[in-house]
């Protein structure tokens, strides 16, 4: 089940739906973590052990607040024909 969220999660980052798996499967506080990387201006090379890096924090992301984060849209056809929703 793991490698199939992995592969849609994937597959749907980039086409906008990845925020749908977000919720329906509720994996925000995972989904939303700081961004790990490394800068290639300071990559080191050794001869013997090859080229260096330094992991670290490339974007920091504001944590996941479960109260809103697993809330559903309500479409504009039902706010327009509902004006008890505001």
């Amino acid at each position: 089940m793991k490698n199939c969220l992995c592969l849609q999660a994937v597959a749907f980052a980039f086409e906008g739906l990845r925020i749908f798996d977000i919720m329906r499967w509720e994996t925000g506080p995972d989904a939303y973590k700081d961004l790990k990387g490394f800068n290639p201006a300071k990559l080191t090379r050794f001869a013997s052990t090859g080229i260096v890096y330094e992991i670290t924090t490339a974007l920091q992301r504001t944590p996941f607040d479960a109260a809103k984060g697993y809330l559903w849209p309500i479409p504009k056809t039902e706010t327009d024909a509902n004006k008890l929703i505001k």
